[in-house]
């Protein structure tokens, strides 16, 4: 008998246990533990996020339109979602004088020549991960992924009833999650990478700076 022919026997001779989910899932609609949404905050702080706490969606287009001012930034990219669109981007292009489009305002080479131009990109979540700092995104379009990952800095609004304890949890949630978003994306803190000398480098794969907002 080959060795394949002895794995795939193996395989068929296996015990399989019918799939349970190991712990208890946190609903969208229920509030996050005081405990997680702190772990949340520790672990995401730890990757090199900034995480700012705040009471609403005003309190965030102020403090973006602040950041914007001391980081002069110039264009930004926003996903298209209920969430960003709460907020006055029209009001906030006048105060600052940057540029605003959002993804679904754009197609093709114009998206992709806007999106790697861009100095920021913002999006919401679906969830976060408090065991990692982790925020998690679901998209319709692959391409979608570059408004978290093309600019040099990128802004996540996150409510705190998004925040699920960890990765076992997240994965029985993913699991019943219907319908299934084309892509997910999962990023924790600032980009980096040692491949080079082990040298630390940020912004190899993504963004140097993160700031995620926290809201109830």
């Amino acid at each position: 008998m080959s060795s394949r022919e002895l794995i795939l026997e193996r395989l068929k001779s296996a015990p399989w246990a019918e799939h349970t989910p190991s712990r208890n899932i946190i609903s969208p609609k229920s509030s996050a533990a005081k405990g997680q949404i702190q772990t949340f905050v520790e672990k995401a702080t730890a990757a090199g996020a900034q995480v700012e706490e705040v009471n609403n969606l005003a309190e965030v287009q102020t403090r973006i339109a602040q950041i914007v001012a001391e980081e002069k930034i110039e264009k930004i990219i926003v996903a298209d979602e209920e969430i960003t669109r709460q907020i006055d981007w029209q009001e906030l292009q006048q105060q600052s004088g940057c540029l605003v489009q959002f993804s679904s305002e754009l197609e093709g080479d114009a998206y992709r020549s806007f999106v790697l131009a861009a100095h920021l990109g913002i999006t919401g979540c679906k969830y976060a991960l408090a065991e990692t700092g982790t925020v998690i995104l679901e998209h319709s379009h692959a391409n979608e992924r570059l408004v978290s990952h093309a600019p040099n800095y990128y802004m996540c609004i996150v409510r705190k009833e998004q925040i699920l304890r960890d990765r076992l949890v997240l994965a029985a949630v993913l699991e019943t999650d219907q319908p299934k978003p084309a892509v997910w994306t999962l990023v924790t803190g600032v980009s980096r990478t040692a491949d080079v000398a082990m040298q630390v480098v940020l912004g190899m794969h993504g963004p140097r700076q993160v700031t995620i907002f926290l809201i109830d």
